[in-house]
């Protein structure tokens, strides 16, 4: 073994030719950049696909300086196999799983080299992603739950297994933005191969909490590394009605009860603990009501998710009282109480009058260049008008920013997808109440010094400072290199 050596280990199928090709691309363009201080191997692992990945992989081999290896099973032997099969064959000290539809962002390598030469002995290391649009990935989209992430935007240690499965179980629900110590992930793989296998759809919860519990030490490092690609595929079936997200979401539901229940011994504290994390992620009423509402899908399966969600959440209080009620009402009578709720109240342009309000939110002074902030913002409505984020104008809060020398930077000087910065109001905001909404500060992609604005706004209509000045926060901001505020 190599010290100092990282093995990036790619478990790949048929159908994902083009997006691997783009991750190699990503990983490729890291190389050259500065601060990469550890020695590299690529090892990507086929599940036997039938889409000309082997002659891409050919192709490439001379660019990546023997670096890339490549291995092709006879066979498709299905998602724990074959991330076995790729970690199997790395020499390399830490082992970073990417899935092959995923990127590394710029500076990427840089990043992790720094983390691992700053902490070289934890056991495991999860960094910070972002989610970008699938057929643009150098767009930034909406993101996901903060759920996904560990807490806070400050690196972090957590010692011993309760503490990092507390911190990082809705972490572990992805698998591209973590690294993990190659002795500590070989025994455990060892170890719990058969109950790996069991999970198939989770290795990686079962070895990862296996070296929580053997090593007891595990990093948080918030630099963005990973760029998902959103709308993931990997569990999604298709019938005769088209892509059926609910089915979907009750296979998660029911395989993240099984694995925690498994790992954890039974129904314990921390079980409960775990599953309400994987209630944020897939259980909460907004997502449900927008997965039966956008995908076609059957009675049946309608009936098979609502008996797996009631199992996995039943412990979680706003599961009963919030969600339980959508799973139970069919998708068709949702989608007519929703068409009747909008004919009667849709959200008209408002006039300048309905456009008065105050919004309360602390800016942070500074901020990592590329990264998302979210910071809680209380908006008082002064007008006399409910604001509704519904169509065809909905109110939402949204940020705005400016360079030092007062140019407005577009969607498109910051890297979003149109609208992916705004937070809505998940009720109703009548004249003289106050509500709370998580907005979203996707910082500038370089360092400098900017103006930012956080204001409510009507889509397609106006922003509310426009009309009313008390209905803005504003604040200068230091973007700085993620290096700068991580290192030391």
């Amino acid at each position: 073994m190599s010290r100092g050596r990282l093995s990036i280990c790619i478990p790949t199928h048929h159908g994902r030719r083009d997006e691997l090709s783009e991750l190699l691309d990503s990983i490729e363009s890291c190389l050259g950049e500065p601060g990469v201080t550890r020695e590299l191997e690529v090892i990507v692992s086929d599940n036997a696909s039938r889409d000309g990945t082997d002659a891409m992989i050919a192709a490439r081999q001379g660019r990546l300086g023997g670096r890339l290896h490549y291995h092709r099973n006879k066979e498709n032997l299905g998602l724990t196999p074959n991330v076995l099969a790729a970690t199997g064959l790395a020499t390399g000290d830490h082992i970073w799983i990417i899935g092959s539809d995923d990127l590394l962002f710029p500076r990427a390598l840089a990043r992790v080299s720094s983390m691992l030469e700053q902490a070289p002995d934890r056991g495991g290391y999860t960094v910070s992603f972002q989610t970008v649009e699938r057929a643009e990935p150098a767009l930034r989209g909406r993101p996901v739950g903060r759920a996904y992430l560990p807490a806070g935007d400050e690196r972090a240690e957590y010692a011993g297994r309760d503490a990092i499965l507390r911190a990082c179980a809705g972490a572990w629900v992805l698998i591209s933005n973590h690294i993990v110590a190659a002795d500590a992930f070989r025994a455990a793989a060892d170890r719990e191969a058969p109950r790996a296998l069991r999970h198939g759809t989770w290795p990686q919860m079962v070895i990862f909490s296996e070296i929580a519990r053997s090593n007891g030490r595990w990093l948080w490092w918030p630099a963005p590394v990973v760029r998902y690609r959103g709308g993931h595929t990997f569990l999604l079936d298709e019938d005769e009605l088209g892509p059926d997200l609910i089915r979907m979401m009750g296979e998660v539901a029911a395989g993240l009860d099984a694995v925690w229940a498994d790992l954890d011994g039974g129904r314990t504290e921390l079980w409960r603990s775990q599953m309400a994390t994987a209630f944020e992620i897939v259980g909460r009423p907004e997502f449900v009501r927008e997965w039966k509402l956008g995908t076609r899908t059957s009675a049946r399966s309608e009936a098979r998710a609502l008996g797996q969600y009631a199992r996995a959440f039943r412990h979680v209080p706003e599961y009963r009282r919030r969600t339980l009620w959508i799973q139970a009402a069919p998708a068709r009578l949702l989608r007519r109480l929703a068409a009747r709720a909008s004919a009667s109240a849709p959200m008209a342009p408002l006039t300048a009058s309905g456009q008065r309000a105050a919004i309360d939110v602390e800016i942070p002074a500074v901020l990592g260049a590329g990264t998302l902030t979210r910071v809680a913002a209380r908006v008082t409505n002064r007008g006399d008008a409910t604001w509704r984020s519904c169509d065809p104008h909905p109110v939402h809060v949204g940020a705005r920013w400016w360079t030092e020398a007062g140019a407005e930077l577009s969607p498109e000087d910051l890297g979003l997808v149109p609208g992916a910065d705004r937070a809505r109001f998940a009720r109703p905001v009548g004249p003289r109440e106050t509500a709370s909404a998580e907005a979203l500060l996707f910082a500038p992609r370089d360092p400098g010094r900017y103006r930012v604005r956080l204001a409510p706004v009507q889509e397609l209509v106006a922003w509310f400072d426009e009309v009313d000045p008390a209905a803005r926060c504003e604040s200068w901001v230091a973007v700085e290199s993620v290096e700068g505020l991580l290192d030391g």
